[in-house]
C-alpha cells in the first residue's frame, strides 16, 4: 500500500494480504507500492534517535521529527523540520523490518533517486534521498492544500474549465516524468495534490515509478502494482507498460472529475480489472450533457484499451486540452488561460515557500524577552488596598500607600520572606471599600500569616484577589503563583469569574468601558488588565482577529484566499472571516492606516522599500514611535491576553478535546477558516486566541543560520493540530511571509 500523501493526517487502512480478494470499496484507494505488513500492531518509531526537545518525537539524520502523518504497509510518512535549512519536510521512511530486506531497500532508494531527477512545477519535489539509523528515507517538500480525491468527495463533479485545467497540469507533470524515462503507474485522485494558493497540481507518490527500460513489472511475486479502478488494461494483465498507461489513468481521473462517476466499476478487484479489459464506458456526454464534444473525444482516446490507439505522448494531450480551454473561453466570452495553471478556487492552505511548524520552540534572543510564562497579574484592588513591590540593587522594597496618599516603604533583606499578616485595627474601612459578602456564605477564615515560598528567584509583586481569599505573587523567575489565604498553600490561577471581575475593576479604575469600538471601522477592542513586571499598564486587544471586511475597509483590497470565488467557501459570507495572506509588514501598514482614520498618532514609522504587488509589502524599514495608534501585540501582550488568568496548556484547559469548543484547528475546521467569534471566548472575552489563523507578534528575532530578521507569530491555525495552538507555542518567519494561515489581531493603549 502506498504511503499517504505528505500531509494526509489519517493513516489509511491496511489492505488484505492478497490483493485480488479486495472489495471494490477499498479498490480505489489500494496500491502495491508498499506490500501489506499482514496486520498486527504498527511499528514503533524506535528507529529515531533520542528527542532533543519537548515538541519532537526524535531525530532522523538532521531532521527533527514532529509528528507521524500516516503509514502504509512498509513505510510511514513523518512531518519533520530540516534543522539545516529551517524548513518543514515530509519524510517517507521504510520501516526497519522491511529495510532488512536488502533488495527491497535497494529498490526503494533506486526508485526514489530516479524520481528525484524530475524537476517540474506539477511534480512534488524530492529534497534528499538517504539512509540513517538503519532505514532509508526520502525528504519531500511539505505541501499544504487538499488532495483531489477529498475535493471530489466534497464537490461530486467539478466545473468543466477547472477539471480540464487540473487534467492539463497532470499531463504537464507526466510529460516531465516521461521525459526522464519514468512511468508513474499509480495516477489517481489520491496522488494528485491541489496546492495552495491557486490550486496548482502536484503529482505525488512516485513509489511505484519505474523506468521504461526496466523489464520488472511486479513489486512482489504475484502482486499487480497500481490501483485497479485507474489501471490501464495492459497494467492489469501484468504486461510491460510505457507512459501510455499513465495517460489511460489520466483519462479515468478526467472522466471522474467531469461526470461524477467511474468509467469502469466492479464489486471486486478481479471484476474491476475485467471491466476495464472488456467493457466500454458510457459516453461522457450521456452522463453530463455540458461536456463539449472535443473534451469527450479526448477522454475516449485516453481510455482506448489498445495503447497504440491512445495518445502517443502527454504533450499531445496538452495540445488538445489547450484547444478545449480556448473553446470554453470563447463560449463564455472570457480570456482563455495561457499558463499551465490558471487561477483556481480550491482550499488555500499556504503560499508557496517554506512552511514553518508552530510547535517548534525557537531559540530566543535575550533582548526580545519572551519567556515560557509571563507574569500575568498586576496588583489588584482587595481588602488591604494596593501593594507594590520593587527592586533596587537586589533589595526588596515594599511600598504601601494609604487612603490619604501617605507612602511607607519597608526594606526586606535579601533572602528574607515576605509575609502578609492580618491584624485587627481601630480604623474601619469606608463602606464603599468593603467587600460584598453573600449573607448565605460564612466569612472566610484568613490565616494569621501566609508565607510566599516556592519561587526560584526574588518576589517582585504581591497582590490580592477581589474577594480577599487569594494572594498572587510574581517573581524574577518569570512565574506567577496563586496562594490561598486560608491555607497558605499554592492554588490554581484565577477562575473565569475572578478574571472578569479583575477586568471590570480596572475598567472602573481607569474610567473606561471594558469593550470599546473604533470610530470608523467599528473594530471592538477589549481592555486587558496589567500583567506584572512585563506589562505594568492596562492595554487593549482586538476582541476578534481582524476580518476581511475590516481589512478591505481600510486598505481597499482583500488579499485573503478564503473569500468570494473560492469554491470551498461558496455561498458563505466571508466578510467576517479573518483576513489572511498578510505579512508582518502588511500588518504594520494596516495599523498605521487605521490609526490615521481614527485620528490617532502612528505607533510605527514605516518606510516601504519594495512591494510584491502594487499593494503588499516585501521589504520595509520599521521603527517604533510608541504613539497612541494601533499596533501588533507584543509577545507579552498576546500571551497575557490569551491566558486570561489561567495556567493551563490552553486558556480552556490542558486536554486537546477541551479546545474543540474554543478553536478551529485540524480536527474541526474542515480545511478552511471560519467566521470570527463562532467559538467560545476566553475569560477576558477574546475570541479565536487559539486557532483559525496565526497572529503576528511584534517581537523580532534573528535567524541563527542566515542572520535575517524574523517575527514571532502565535496561536496556531485551522490546518495544524491542537498542540500548536497552545499558549506557550510560538514560531517565527520572515516579516514578508504571507499565507492563508497568517493573520493579525490589533493592540493599543486604553
Amino acid at each position: 500500500m502506498a504511503e499517504p500523501s505528505p500531509i494526509d493526517r489519517s493513516a489509511p487502512t491496511q489492505p488484505p494480504a492478497n490483493p485480488v480478494q479486495e472489495t471494490a470499496s477499498s479498490a480505489d484507494d489500494r496500491t502495491a507500492g508498499f506490500p501489506s505488513s499482514g496486520g498486527g500492531d504498527l511499528d514503533a518509531l524506535d528507529f529515531l534517535a533520542k528527542a532533543e526537545a519537548a515538541d519532537e518525537l526524535g531525530r532522523l539524520a538532521h531532521y527533527r521529527v514532529l509528528k507521524e502523518l500516516g503509514r502504509g504497509g512498509m513505510g510511514c510518512v513523518l512531518l519533520a523540520e530540516d534543522t539545516k535549512l529551517q524548513r518543514n519536510v515530509a519524510l517517507k521512511v521504510m520501516l526497519p523490518r522491511f529495510a532488512r530486506d536488502v533488495k527491497a531497500k535497494e529498490r526503494f532508494l533506486r526508485e526514489a533517486r530516479a524520481a528525484a531527477k524530475i524537476r517540474h512545477d506539477n511534480v512534488i519535489t524530492i529534497h534528499q534521498v538517504d539512509e540513517a539509523n538503519g532505514v532509508p528515507f526520502i525528504a519531500l517538500e511539505f505541501l499544504e492544500g487538499a488532495p483531489l480525491d477529498k475535493f471530489l468527495k466534497n464537490k461530486g463533479t467539478l466545473a468543466l474549465p477547472l477539471a480540464v485545467r487540473i487534467a492539463r497540469e497532470m499531463a504537464e507533470g507526466l510529460a516531465a516524468a516521461h521525459k526522464q524515462g519514468l512511468i508513474h503507474r499509480d495516477i489517481k485522485p489520491g496522488n494528485v495534490w491541489l496546492e495552495a494558493p491557486k490550486g496548482r497540481v502536484k503529482i505525488l507518490d512516485f513509489g511505484l515509478a519505474r523506468a521504461e527500460s526496466d523489464d520488472t513489472h511486479l513489486t512482489q511475486s504475484g502482486a499487480i502494482v497500481g490501483t485497479p479502478a485507474f489501471m490501464a488494461p495492459e497494467q492489469g494483465r501484468g504486461e510491460k507498460v510505457d507512459g501510455r498507461c499513465d495517460l489511460f489513468s489520466l483519462g479515468v481521473v478526467l472522466y471522474r472529475m467531469t461526470t461524477g462517476h467511474q468509467p469502469f466499476e466492479g464489486p471486486t478487484t478481479v471484476a474491476m480489472l475485467m471491466a476495464i479489459a472488456m467493457n466500454t464506458p458510457k459516453p461522457a456526454r450521456s452522463v453530463n450533457a455540458k461536456i463539449p464534444e472535443s473534451l469527450e473525444k479526448i477522454m475516449t482516446k485516453l481510455l482506448e484499451k489498445d495503447p497504440a490507439q491512445r495518445y502517443a505522448s502527454a504533450k499531445d494531450v496538452i495540445m488538445d486540452m489547450n484547444g478545449v480551454l480556448k473553446e470554453m473561453a470563447q463560449a463564455t466570452k472570457v480570456e482563455a488561460p495561457t499558463e499551465a495553471f490558471a487561477p483556481l478556487a480550491v482550499p488555500d492552505l499556504a503560499a508557496k515557500g517554506t512552511f514553518e511548524f508552530s510547535a517548534v520552540s525557537p531559540k530566543v534572543e535575550p533582548s526580545s524577552r519572551p519567556v515560557k510564562r509571563k507574569i500575568p497579574w498586576s496588583p489588584l484592588v482587595g481588602l488591604l488596598g494596593l501593594l507594590f513591590v520593587g527592586i533596587i540593587c537586589w533589595q526588596i522594597v515594599i511600598r504601601i500607600t494609604d487612603d490619604k496618599g501617605n507612602v511607607k516603604e519597608i526594606e526586606v533583606p535579601k533572602g528574607g520572606k515576605v509575609e502578609i499578616v492580618e491584624k485587627p485595627g481601630p480604623k474601619k474601612l469606608p463602606e464603599e471599600n468593603k467587600p460584598k459578602v453573600d449573607p448565605a456564605t460564612p466569612p472566610t477564615q484568613v490565616s494569621s500569616a501566609a508565607t510566599l515560598q516556592g519561587h526560584a528567584s526574588v518576589v517582585l509583586s504581591v497582590a490580592f484577589s477581589g474577594d480577599g481569599k487569594r494572594i498572587v505573587s510574581g517573581s524574577g523567575d518569570k512565574t506567577l503563583k496563586v496562594w490561598s489565604m486560608a491555607t497558605a498553600q499554592e492554588t490554581a490561577a484565577l477562575n473565569e469569574k475572578e478574571a472578569k471581575t479583575l477586568q471590570q475593576d480596572w475598567a472602573k479604575k481607569l474610567g473606561v468601558a471594558v469593550v470599546e469600538k473604533s470610530k470608523v471601522v467599528g473594530i471592538e477592542m477589549v481592555l486587558i488588565p496589567p500583567g506584572g513586571e512585563a506589562l505594568p499598564k492596562a492595554y487593549r486587544l482586538g476582541k476578534y482577529e481582524v476580518t476581511q471586511g475590516e481589512w478591505e475597509a481600510v486598505m481597499g483590497y482583500n488579499p485573503s484566499s478564503f473569500k468570494k470565488g473560492n469554491e470551498i467557501v461558496e455561498g458563505l459570507d466571508t466578510s467576517r472571516f479573518p483576513v489572511e495572506q498578510v505579512s508582518w509588514y502588511d500588518s504594520v501598514e494596516y495599523c498605521n492606516k487605521l490609526s490615521e482614520k481614527e485620528g490617532l498618532k502612528h505607533y510605527y514609522a514605516l518606510a516601504v522599500t519594495k512591494r510584491s504587488t502594487a499593494k503588499q509589502i516585501d521589504e520595509a524599514e520599521v521603527k517604533i514611535l510608541g504613539g497612541s495608534g494601533y499596533h501588533i501585540p507584543t509577545d507579552a501582550e498576546w500571551e497575557h491576553g490569551c491566558q486570561a488568568g489561567t495556567k493551563t496548556k490552553y486558556h480552556c484547559g490542558d486536554k486537546d478535546e477541551d479546545l474543540l469548543e474554543y478553536a478551529w484547528f485540524d480536527k474541526n475546521s474542515d480545511g478552511r477558516t471560519h467566521t470570527v467569534g463562532e467559538k467560545k471566548p476566553n475569560a477576558f472575552g477574546l475570541y479565536d486566541m487559539h486557532g483559525n489563523v496565526r497572529e503576528w507578534n511584534e517581537e523580532m528575532l534573528t535567524n541563527a543560520t542566515s542572520g535575517a530578521p524574523e517575527r514571532v507569530y502565535r496561536g496556531g491555525f485551522w490546518y495544524y493540530p491542537a498542540g500548536t495552538c497552545a499558549v506557550s507555542s510560538r514560531n517565527r518567519l520572515g516579516p514578508a511571509y504571507r499565507s492563508s494561515s497568517s493573520g493579525l489581531r490589533l493592540a493599543r493603549v486604553p
